[in-house]
């Protein structure tokens, strides 16, 4: 297993966590990968009783973004260093196509998503979402930005 739980910090080989923490395995012992500062620990956890708890980061809700439905390509989603997840939710009656880092456009684009459905940046992207819509619809894309 693979876990990056900041803010987190080692010491004397224990874990230890400024933050909430969460329960990620049943009794069992086995070599976890955990992620301090960039750097990755790897060292035998056992599950004595029935957990080993692990960091969990603190996340809040940055802002939440409306964008009316548009046939050019617009910004739903500003570069943001601090971005740990967003959804982005269309909230219209068409697809919306979406392109990361740069202009989207009906033959350009990363992914579509289709009406009253919604996609979850959760891979530690931080830069531009542009998204434009096939054709003239009503509604908006509804993006939640958590840092």
């Amino acid at each position: 297993m693979s876990f990056i739980p900041p803010p987190c910090s080692s010491d004397s080989g224990a874990l230890s966590c400024e933050t909430d923490s969460i329960t990620v395995c049943p009794p069992a012992s086995g070599v976890f990968d955990v992620q301090f500062e960039g750097e990755v620990d790897v060292r035998p956890l056992t599950c004595d009783t029935d957990s080993v708890t692990v960091c969990q980061p603190v996340v809040n809700v940055n802002d939440i973004f409306v964008t009316p439905v548009s046939v050019t390509s617009v910004q739903l989603l500003a570069p943001n260093p601090n971005r740990v997840r967003a959804i982005i939710y269309n909230d219209s009656t068409g697809t919306v196509f979406i392109r990361f880092g740069s202009a989207a456009s009906l033959t350009n684009y990363s992914l579509r998503i289709l009406t009253l459905t919604s996609f979850t940046i959760d891979f530690g992207y931080v830069g531009s979402v542009e998204g434009i819509w096939q054709n003239v619809v009503s509604g908006q894309v509804r993006v939640t930005e958590f840092v």
